[in-house]
């Protein structure tokens, strides 16, 4: 959990989802919001641990 945004961990399968669109993109996310460092954390909501694999890669 984020203590500046107070934000809830993002689910892994949405942001799949969102890589290569405007809404996905990390690094410009990082550097406007947190040049210091971003750190993201990611949960699985519901993807079998193959599927999640397969999807990452």
């Amino acid at each position: 959990m984020s203590a500046r945004t107070g934000g809830e961990p993002g689910c892994i399968e949405t942001l799949c989802n969102l890589t290569g669109t405007p809404y996905g993109d990390i690094a410009s996310f990082a550097t406007t919001t947190a040049p210091e460092g971003l750190l993201v954390y990611v949960e699985a909501s519901a993807e079998h641990r193959n599927e999640l694999s397969q999807t990452l890669a």
